[in-house]
């Protein structure tokens, strides 16, 4: 994997300068059939880097129970992308935004007594750091 860098004129990879030019593709919204097409349109269009959020009310509406099938394949999603010559931004989390419903937070966080969404609460953090680690291990070795 590259190094990447930043300078006060902007982005190194590799050493050499680059330019995001990105959009944003919810792939967890789309039907997966759709997503070589789509991909291959932001290419085509002049863009070199795609950006996607991780859901985390999406892969894990039961505690403990990530789902990462279907229109949930973070890693298959990805590797279209990087087969398309774009870069990819993951927006982790744990909140990623207005288009899912309470930002991306799973409902059975609402259930834990005493727990503080948005907190830096011990247990929030815990949990959090598990959901981080479920995704990371998703996207292991790809570059």
């Amino acid at each position: 994997m590259p190094r990447v860098s930043i300078d006060p004129q902007g982005l190194l990879v590799g050493g050499r300068r680059c330019w995001i030019v990105g959009a944003a593709l919810e792939y967890s919204l789309l039907d997966p059939r759709l997503w070589s097409r789509s991909l291959s349109l932001l290419r085509q269009t002049g863009f070199n880097t795609v950006r996607t959020s991780v859901p985390w009310s999406l892969h894990e509406r039961r505690r403990a129970k990530p789902d990462f099938e279907g229109s949930l394949d973070l890693r298959a999603f990805v590797e279209l992308a990087i087969e398309q010559g774009l870069w990819v931004i993951v927006r982790l989390g744990p909140v990623v935004g207005g288009t899912f419903s309470g930002g991306g937070l799973p409902a059975w966080l609402s259930e834990i007594d005493g727990l503080r969404l948005r907190e830096p609460q011990d247990e929030f953090l815990r949990l959090v750091s598990r959901w981080f680690d479920t995704v990371l291990s998703q996207l292991k070795g790809l570059a």
